[in-house]
């Protein structure tokens, strides 16, 4: 009797499947024990660091990835009306990884970030 799971036909090439940056942020935050505060800065880094690297998402930090144009180009070069959806997809996970920095500020230095509204406002320098 075959498995009604496999396909005698070739099968299409997968795309990498990626968690939402909201699963992510839920397992890194509990990842992390420490809190910024104004005298562990050096430990606090090792850790979210070490944390984005595991999840192949400290190049969102460092610069590595830029930030995707907002609208879609046509042929001839000119911005659409049109979202990009690279776009979007970043903005899901730069607000994730902004909602996991701030899950690990202490109270005194989560009040001196009070009004950025990207990762890239504070010029992160992980």
């Amino acid at each position: 009797m075959a498995d009604s799971s496999t396909s005698n036909g070739p099968q299409p090439p997968s795309s990498p499947q990626f968690p939402s940056p909201l699963m992510l942020l839920s397992n890194m935050s509990n990842l992390m024990s420490i809190k910024l505060d104004s005298l562990n800065y050096m430990i606090w880094k090792l850790q979210l660091t070490t944390i984005l690297e595991a999840y192949s998402m400290i190049d969102h930090i460092d610069g590595s990835v830029q930030k995707p144009s907002q609208y879609l180009v046509d042929s001839a070069g000119i911005l659409t009306t049109g979202v990009n959806p690279s776009f979007l997809s970043w903005k899901k996970r730069d607000k994730a990884l902004l909602t996991l920095i701030y899950s690990t500020l202490s109270p005194p230095v989560l009040s001196m970030v009070v009004g950025l509204h990207s990762h890239t406002s504070a010029k992160w320098s992980c």
